[in-house]
C-alpha cells in the first residue's frame, strides 16, 4: 500500500524521507499501478516486485517530475529518486536561471547522482575485480574446474548485489518553460 505524506509523496518508500518536507505538486494527476497479471476469473496478482520509481515535487515556482524505470531490482531507481530530487531542489535551481544555467544544473545533477551511486557500490566493485582476477582468463565460468566453485559462488553473490540499473526521465518546469532530461 502506498503511503501519502502531508507534503510530499513517495510511492516507493514506506518509511519517512527527507523529501517529506517538500511541497507536493497538486497540479499533476499522476496515477500509479503495479504490474498486474489477470486470471480468467478476473482476479489479479502482482507480476513481479515493483522496480520503478517516480517523483513529483514543487518548490516555490519550480515543478519537478521524474520517472525511473528500474531493472534487476529497485535499488538504483530508489537511489536516483532520492538523490536527484536533492540535487535539483536544494537551492541549485532559482527563478533567475536562464536556459543555459538550467541545462548545466540538469547535466550536473545527473552526473553527481551517477557518481554517488558508483561510490555507494565502490567496495563491492573492488571485491568483484579481486575475485575476477583470481579466475583463469578466457575460460567460460561453466567450464571452470571444481576448485573455482567457491570463488564463483562469491562472485555471483557480489554480482547480484551490484546488478541493476534504471532509466531516468525528468521534466522540470521553471519560469513557465519546460525542460526535459533523460538517461
Amino acid at each position: 500500500r502506498l503511503k501519502e505524506h502531508p507534503r510530499a509523496w513517495s510511492p516507493i518508500l514506506e518509511q519517512p524521507s527527507w523529501t517529506d518536507d517538500l511541497t507536493v505538486c497538486q497540479l499533476s494527476g499522476i496515477g500509479y499501478g503495479t504490474n498486474r497479471v489477470y486470471q480468467v476469473d478476473g482476479t489479479s496478482s502482482e507480476g513481479h516486485t515493483l522496480e520503478d520509481g517516480w517523483l513529483r515535487f514543487r518548490e516555490d515556482e519550480c515543478y519537478l517530475y521524474g520517472v525511473f524505470n528500474g531493472y534487476d531490482g529497485s535499488r538504483v531507481s530508489k537511489f536516483v529518486t532520492q538523490r536527484l530530487t536533492a540535487e535539483l531542489l536544494l537551492g541549485q535551481l532559482t527563478l533567475s536561471h536562464g536556459d543555459a544555467d538550467v541545462r548545466k544544473v540538469l547535466l550536473q545533477a545527473f552526473d553527481v547522482v551517477e557518481r554517488s551511486f558508483f561510490e555507494s557500490i565502490d567496495d563491492s566493485l573492488a571485491v568483484k575485480a579481486n575475485l575476477m582476477s583470481q579466475l583463469p582468463e578466457g575460460v567460460p565460468h561453466s567450464q571452470l574446474p571444481q576448485q573455482y566453485q567457491k570463488l564463483l559462488e562469491k562472485l555471483n553473490k557480489v554480482e547480484q548485489e551490484i546488478a541493476g540499473g534504471t532509466t531516468a526521465i525528468v521534466a522540470l518546469i521553471l519560469n513557465s518553460k519546460l525542460y526535459i532530461a533523460n538517461l
